[in-house]
């Protein structure tokens, strides 16, 4: 019975406390928190006129009047009345255009009340986010200053650009793109990573004493630097350091560009000896620096100065500067004496002079000084209403498009052509014809002038060229890849040429492409086809390579660079030619030619001794092998086995050179002699002996092997030395060279074996 109710308890065990928890608690329902999402509101829109941005509503409202109100930054507090909640129905508006810059969020806290003044609910709180607009300019920050070493590699960062922008910086607004006004970038001596701001060195040629404060005109732009964003912009300076890149000088001198016959310096010498004689008078060399023909020096007889006069114009856009070396000796030879002869000593040393270029205003100048355009007779293939090429002037000074000038035809024989005053655009004014009487070998001439508006004026002329179907299809290349140079010059003749005819040829204009070589070379024009290129040190003995890049008066050039292969030698003295290479002489010394001597003594003696051995031999055959040969050699020299037979055993006695041999008991079983007792003269058995034996079975190779622990026999050029107890095994070697049997005893051995 127990068992069938215990289940019926258990359910009311568990009714009981569920029943009295209902009965002692009222029901309650658990209140939600009013928590809103954040509001996001774009800045710079207007939201004044919309009813609500944002609502708050309280569950009392069904019980009870709820009076609703906002307390935060923006609401009660500044900045105030900003945000408005209606207090009836808890709409939140906004008052005024927000802006991000200012406050990027807010944060408000509702308030629900009952009339009495009591809270009816937990504060909840608003979270109001102003989302970002690209609104700002990037701005940077002023007197920004690097530094950075002359003649620095390629790449060498100089400094950081420091640039902000008050938009959101998680988003595209503020990301900021960076570059360099070119206009202010001079030469393009720098460069700036977009991304970073890191302005890096673009050009090793950065040279204080020619320069030294560079100043950059700095763009930024948002959004990455993508079309339609804000550019803000602003200066940084550059300032170059100085680096021991010049030698002491004793003699500076200056002198204008474009002119020519003008004292530029004058060198006084101080001599010791007397004066008015060739052992006083001073002689004057320039020996480096001058190879562009530039300057003279003479000797003043009256002073004995050293006159240095210039001898061809200088362009202060191209040569800025030459560092000359200047040699000076007496017109006698030197002569120190006995006491103080020093060999090799010249009696002359090289100075260092400087001569400064000196930059004049200049006008308005064509380059290049002919322009050529090619058209063709075919009317089809142009327009007379077509700008067929611009001619337009340069500032001689900043090699810029000249400003402020007029542009007029000088010379146009057949009127072919009209030009543009102000652009300087040239249009044709007929059809060409190549049967034209005016044209020159398929070329028509003519002649533009370029006229400043300055008070007086300033004139250029340039040629235009006008071709008939003959194209510029050929690039200026060198006409020579290789140059050798000899130590401690440090200028290299460049010259190239063009297939092409006038004007589409020289001059030439010639520039070296650095690219990621550690070699920094100057160029100095030579003349329309050649240049001279200046390494900026020392170059030592080796092998150099050199970019350039070379264009024709159109300025054609070929798509790669041209290589020039440099090497640098030791040449002789007073010539240009390399010393070859010095190649090791070897001489025998008396020792040398003892060793040489022997050697052939050596070679003399090798057939003597071979005659040596072989003389005094009886038989003419071969030498035994002293030792088992079967397993290595195939033996040709062999009768056929013969039969096993009992032979009579024979006393065989020798004589050797006066010394007996006694041999008895010698018995031949299988192919095997035994030699029982052996007595042996006291001498050597020698060359030429005579072996003599009655009864002996003759036979006829013999070839020896020894037991272990018996004394050999050996037979030795010749001559045989004897032994006790030997033990003969395998004869089939001759015994030796130098004996011989009887022919008696030959003939009684072969009775024997046929006998038998």
């Amino acid at each position: 019975v127990f068992t069938k109710i215990l289940p019926f308890v258990c359910f009311l065990f568990i009714l009981v406390p569920m029943n009295i928890e209902g009965h002692n608690g009222s029901l309650r329902r658990q209140k939600r928190e009013w928590i809103l999402a954040p509001k996001i509101l774009k800045e710079g829109q207007d939201y004044t006129t919309e009813e609500s941005v944002v609502k708050i509503r309280s569950d009392k409202e069904t019980e009870e009047n709820i009076t609703y109100s906002l307390t935060g930054h923006g609401a009660d507090k500044d900045p105030k009345d900003r945000f408005q909640v209606d207090p009836n129905s808890g709409n939140i508006k906004v008052n005024s255009i927000l802006d991000r810059e200012e406050i990027a969020q807010y944060k408000l806290f509702g308030v629900a009340k009952f009339p009495n003044g009591s809270r009816a609910e937990k504060d909840i709180t608003i979270m109001i986010r102003v989302k970002d607009i690209n609104d700002c300019t990037p701005v940077i920050k002023v007197q920004q200053v690097g530094r950075v070493s002359e003649h620095s590699n390629q790449g060498t960062v100089v400094m950081k650009v420091i640039a902000t922008d008050d938009d959101d910086n998680t988003t595209e607004n503020a990301w900021l793109s960076y570059r360099i006004d070119e206009r202010s970038n001079s030469g393009g001596m720098f460069s700036i990573k977009p991304q970073t701001g890191e302005v890096r060195v673009a050009k090793t040629t950065l040279d204080r004493e020619t320069k030294d404060t560079y100043k950059l005109i700095i763009l930024a732009s948002d959004e990455g630097g993508k079309p339609g964003g804000n550019t803000g912009t602003g200066e940084i300076e550059i300032k170059l350091t100085d680096i021991n890149d010049n030698i002491p000088t004793l003699y500076e001198g200056s002198v204008e560009e474009n002119t020519v016959g003008v004292e530029v310096l004058r060198i006084q010498a101080v001599d010791l000896d007397m004066i008015n004689t060739e052992n006083w008078f001073a002689v004057y060399e320039i020996v480096s620096g001058n190879e562009g023909g530039y300057f003279n020096i003479s000797t003043d007889k009256k002073t004995n100065e050293g006159v240095i006069t210039i001898t061809k114009a200088l362009d202060y856009e191209e040569i800025k500067a030459l560092n000359l070396a200047v040699k000076v000796k007496n017109e006698a030879e030197y002569n120190f004496g006995s006491s103080m002869s020093i060999t090799g000593a010249s009696g002359s040393k090289s100075y260092p002079i400087n001569i400064n270029v000196v930059n004049q205003k200049e006008g308005a100048r064509f380059k290049p000084s002919v322009k050529s355009v090619t058209v063709s007779e075919e009317k089809t293939s142009i327009s007379l209403d077509k700008v067929i090429t611009t001619y337009a002037a340069i500032d001689s000074d900043t090699l810029k498009t000249a400003t402020n000038v007029r542009y007029a035809k000088l010379k146009d024989e057949d009127n072919w052509f009209s030009i543009d005053p102000i652009t300087a655009g040239i249009k044709l004014n007929k059809y060409p014809d190549r049967e034209s009487k005016y044209l020159v070998n398929g070329r028509y001439y003519a002649e533009i002038i370029c006229i400043s508006n300055d008070i007086p004026s300033k004139t250029a002329t340039g040629t235009i060229v006008i071709q008939v179907e003959d194209f510029n299809d050929h690039c200026p290349t060198l006409t020579s890849t290789t140059r050798t140079v000899c130590f401690g010059d440090n200028v290299v003749y460049v010259t190239a040429e063009d297939e092409d005819g006038f004007p589409n040829s020289a001059p030439f204009t010639f520039e070296v492409i650095q690219g990621d070589s550690k070699e920094k070379w100057d160029l100095e024009p030579f003349n329309k086809t050649t240049v001279l290129l200046r390494h900026q040190g020392s170059i030592w003995p080796g092998l150099y390579k050199a970019h350039l890049e070379i264009k024709d008066q159109q300025g054609t050039s070929c798509s790669e660079p041209q290589i020039i292969d440099i090497t640098v030698c030791k040449c002789q003295d007073r010539t240009k030619a390399c010393l070859s290479r010095s190649k090791s002489k070897v001489t025998f010394g008396a020792g040398g030619i003892l060793l040489m001597l022997l050697g052939l003594l050596l070679l003399l003696l090798v057939p003597l001794l071979l005659l040596i051995c072989l003389c005094g031999s009886a038989a003419r055959e071969f030498k035994t092998i002293p030792f088992e040969a079967k397993e290595h050699l195939i033996l040709y020299h062999t009768e056929g086995q013969g039969e096993d037979k009992d032979m009579p055993g024979f006393q065989v006695p020798v004589q050797v050179d006066g010394g007996t041999l006694k041999m008895r008991n010698i018995n031949m079983s299988g192919g095997q002699a035994y030699l029982d007792s052996l007595v042996c003269s006291q001498h050597p058995m020698g060359g030429g002996g005579t072996l003599t034996a009655e009864d002996m079975n003759m036979y006829k190779t013999y070839n020896h092997k020894y037991s272990a622990g018996q004394n050999q026999m050996d037979f030795m050029g010749g001559g045989a030395i004897a032994g006790q107890n030997m033990r003969f095994s395998q004869h089939r070697a001759a015994a030796s060279s130098d004996m011989a049997l009887s022919e008696h005893h030959l003939g009684q051995y072969f009775s024997d074996v046929s006998f038998f």
